[in-house]
């Protein structure tokens, strides 16, 4: 087997998908040879990501669901929130999974190796993967595999955003497919912030997921119990049928990706594109992907592209509130609704809106509070710094 390419995508999940695609679209593989490497290209649906925009994604030939509207419930009043120009859609991960498979395989330059990854590093001027059994080497390598980084709590705020979702099918007409419900407070708060969602279908059938912040998981048995409490006071009382089940755990931190390596590009999670204090990531998968594709197709070489430094300082503020529980994710979130226009809060979580937009939503929020995470926060720089 070929062992030198000009790229390696070391892991077939969402992001090594999405560079793939995106490095197709722009052109960026003329001559050139690449390799996808991964344990499994198996069309798995055991995800569903969501996401909203203004246009067509590059993937719109397999978005299942979209929303023009959205349900926000304080715990108090339900909000009707329009999006236009915005929507908010769904992808299913084997939808995706099918859709890229098929992209790859009609692609020359693309070759696909099912195999264990142990690490990825650089050998004199060439970024390696090692498979255990070879090594294969290229001039870049776009990582999605985890990358474990000792933990710096004096420094950086660490919590889970962990959730349980069933796809449920009931005998009345329960759900309004033109909307759907993006947070519905009305559950405990016990265990974290905690709030369920609501993605319909059809009239029948609908993804109702429960999600919680916080530092820790709960038992599998919990999860369940919150989601048919919420079924039974919200949904139906009535029998219904659960037809798929989903679970996860996105990781809700300000801690910087590894970035040591010029030649081996971190991608995903492992890049960084988890936005800290929501917990999407899709969009921001989607445009790094293209950051790095129209790079390489105009230039053929990576430049980074660092996210602008007040976006991580927001992230930072926000993730020290839930984690220090100066304040309850309840109210922040609520209360950031009820006063903006839902335009402004998707573009700001999107990290696209201008300091005189950002200025404005914050006022409308709890103005002491997030004075004080924000000492707290510089605090944390000013001691890290004076370590070094």
């Amino acid at each position: 087997m070929q062992t030198d390419y000009d790229y390696i995508i070391a892991g077939a999940g969402l992001a090594g998908r999405s560079l793939a695609l995106h490095l197709v679209k722009e052109n960026a593989l003329q001559g050139r040879k690449i390799l996808i490497a991964d344990q499994s290209f198996e069309e798995r649906n055991d995800k569903t990501w969501c996401f909203w925009e203004q246009e067509n994604s590059i993937a719109k030939e397999v978005i299942f669901r979209e929303w023009k509207q959205v349900y926000f419930h304080t715990g108090q009043q339900q909000l009707l929130l329009p999006l236009a120009p915005y929507r908010y859609k769904m992808i299913r991960s084997a939808d995706y999974y099918r859709y890229t498979n098929n992209i790859i395989a009609n692609t020359p330059e693309i070759t696909t190796l099912k195999t264990n990854i142990r690490e990825v590093s650089m050998q004199g001027s060439q970024a390696v993967l090692d498979t255990g059994s070879q090594k294969i080497s290229g001039r870049y390598i776009f990582s999605s595999i985890p990358v474990t980084l000792p933990p710096q709590p004096h420094r950086y705020n660490y919590l889970l955003q962990h959730f349980k979702g069933w796809i449920i099918k009931t005998n009345t007409a329960c759900f309004q497919p033109e909307t759907a419900t993006l947070m519905d407070f009305r559950t405990s708060q016990q265990n974290g912030t905690s709030f369920l969602y609501v993605l319909p279908i059809d009239e029948h059938t609908a993804l109702i997921e429960y999600t919680i912040f916080s530092k820790n998981t709960i038992p599998k048995e919990a999860y369940e119990s919150a989601i048919q409490q919420y079924i039974d006071e919200h949904i139906t009382r009535e029998s219904y049928l659960i037809l798929h089940e989903e679970n996860g755990i996105i990781p809700m931190t300000d801690h910087p990706p590894e970035t040591t390596h010029e030649q081996i590009i971190y991608t995903g999670a492992a890049g960084g594109m988890i936005k800290g204090s929501s917990g999407y990531a899709f969009h921001f998968i989607q445009e790094h992907s293209r950051q790095i594709a129209q790079q390489l197709a105009a230039h053929g070489k990576i430049s980074r592209q660092p996210l602008p430094w007040r976006f991580r300082m927001y992230d930072s503020i926000l993730l020290e509130i839930l984690q220090q529980e100066l304040l309850p994710g309840k109210e922040i979130f609520s209360r950031l609704f009820e006063k903006n226009k839902p335009q402004t809060i998707l573009k700001f979580l999107d990290n696209q809106t201008n300091l005189g937009e950002e200025l404005r939503l914050f006022l409308t929020l709890q103005k002491r509070t997030f004075l004080t995470a924000a000492i707290a926060w510089i605090n944390k720089s000013r001691s890290y710094r004076s370590r070094k």
